[in-house]
């Protein structure tokens, strides 16, 4: 796990701790999962939307090409993973204590599942559709995961522990009858699904197990770790097969072809390594981000790859010459999470600034900027917003009331873009974005 990424989980828990308190680490007493609070909505500081939406004339401050919007909701959790649902009709956003399920078709959240143990760091949607996967923990104490049934997202079954720290990535079988998880603990775990039968645990690498892998078959477990190495095991007979070596660096994303022939990994080096899995030589090193890389992901099909870096880019690198084909822009953080979507049309990134950004493969174009609150308990009324580049936007209740345009001139012009910008709620239009329709910017009678 990033230490960045863990000082924002507990900078977050300490800013939003009971009346007791921080939690200290220097204390005897372990934190009860019960007891850590939901995120506290203060409300101290903006987040902006830059959007191309043509404003009254002078009713922006001077300079300013376009109406940026801007919700004082932040600072916004940050986000550590992402899935999309086999169909490509979910997908699912994992931040402290909350998954939230958002309906692509409908482009509205419908649930969201809370009250976890700890932050949620790994999800992945089992290949049947039917479940979600949810590993977290609290980071030194316990980790575990999670079963979530999709049409009523409660859990399913027990927890799968025995971790001693948090779980930071989780995976499936292709059959779904295995599922497999890395730890902070530095150890990987393999169990039988859904009997919850432990198969085996992998306590070989010397660092945190950053991300695993099943191959298709279930029989080959992969393996990414902060301790610079990947490694394939047997699932079966529990022994050590492949070997990868090669990065300098901490290992903090590794992805396997669907085919199960070719493995990708990256880290504290920019550059991503591709592997043959047979011989664990290396058959490319590109580069192409400029920063440590913190997640990748092949597309269903495996035509494609995606990245997720340090640099506030999301990637996409071809999955059979290994070329870099686009960068994706628009982040203003570090992006920890990376998804394609199963038709290979977008592909959704998140990470330390909170939100979620979906992308058009083809053309890289940013189509959709998400941001959401956490709820008190589970359900799908909570605070949430979803805004195109258009200037368009879609948003709960309590959120509408609160979109602002944060470069508006003052006095007469100011109170002209108020009225825009209210014109700005555009659920139809937002409708049209999540589907890929093309949109113009909005103008000034909000058409």
């Amino acid at each position: 796990l990033p230490p960045s990424q863990i000082a924002l989980v507990r900078r977050w828990i300490e800013a939003n701790a009971p009346a007791g308190g921080p939690i200290n680490d220097a204390s005897n007493s372990k934190p009860s999962p019960d007891s850590l609070p939901m995120p506290a909505n203060r409300a101290v500081t903006d987040v902006s939307i830059p959007t191309n939406a043509e404003p009254p004339p002078g009713s922006l401050v001077k300079g300013a090409i376009g109406v940026t919007l801007g919700l004082r909701v932040g600072p916004l959790p940050a986000i550590a993973a992402l899935a999309y649902s086999p169909d490509g009709k979910r997908l699912a956003i994992a931040a402290y204590r909350a998954v939230a399920i958002w309906d692509t078709p409908s482009g509205k959240p419908v649930a969201c599942i809370t009250h976890l143990k700890g932050e949620a760091l790994a999800l992945a949607f089992r290949p049947d559709g039917g479940q979600l996967a949810v590993g977290g923990g609290l980071p030194g104490v316990s980790g575990d995961v999670r079963i979530f049934d999709t049409k009523t997202w409660s859990q399913v079954g027990h927890s799968l522990g025995g971790h001693a720290d948090s779980v930071l990535s989780v995976c499936w079988s292709r059959d779904g009858a295995r599922i497999a998880c890395g730890s902070q603990d530095k150890s990987a775990r393999v169990w039988e699904w859904p009997s919850g039968k432990e198969l085996h645990i992998f306590k070989e690498h010397s660092d945190a197990v950053s991300r695993v892998c099943l191959s298709p078959d279930g029989k080959a477990l992969y393996t990414a770790s902060l301790d610079h190495n990947a490694r394939r095991f047997d699932v079966d007979k529990g022994g050590l097969v492949r070997l990868f070596t090669g990065h300098n660096e901490a290992i903090n994303a590794l992805a396997l072809s669907p085919d199960g022939k070719r493995l990708v990994t990256s880290g504290g080096e920019p550059n991503l390594r591709w592997w043959n899995v047979e011989t664990a030589e290396t058959t490319g090193n590109n580069g192409g981000h400029a920063a440590p890389v913190m997640d990748v992901t092949f597309g269903k099909d495996g035509s494609l790859v995606a990245s997720a870096s340090a640099d506030k880019t999301v990637r996409i690198w071809d999955g059979a010459n290994t070329q870099e084909k686009r960068s994706l822009e628009g982040s203003s953080d570090w992006v920890y999470a990376v998804a394609v979507s199963p038709d290979n049309r977008f592909v959704a990134g998140a990470g330390a600034d909170g939100m979620v950004r979906i992308w058009e493969v083809a053309t890289g174009r940013l189509r959709l900027s998400i941001l959401y609150w956490p709820p008190s308990a589970d359900g799908p009324a909570f605070d949430w917003a979803v805004m195109t580049p258009e200037g368009y936007f879609d948003a709960s209740p309590a959120w509408t009331a609160k979109v602002s345009a944060e470069n508006a001139a003052k006095g007469a012009a100011e109170m002209r873009l108020t009225a825009t910008v209210r014109s700005l709620f555009q659920p139809a239009s937002v409708l049209k974005a999540w589907q890929g329709a093309s949109l113009d910017p909005a103008k000034q009678s909000g058409k």
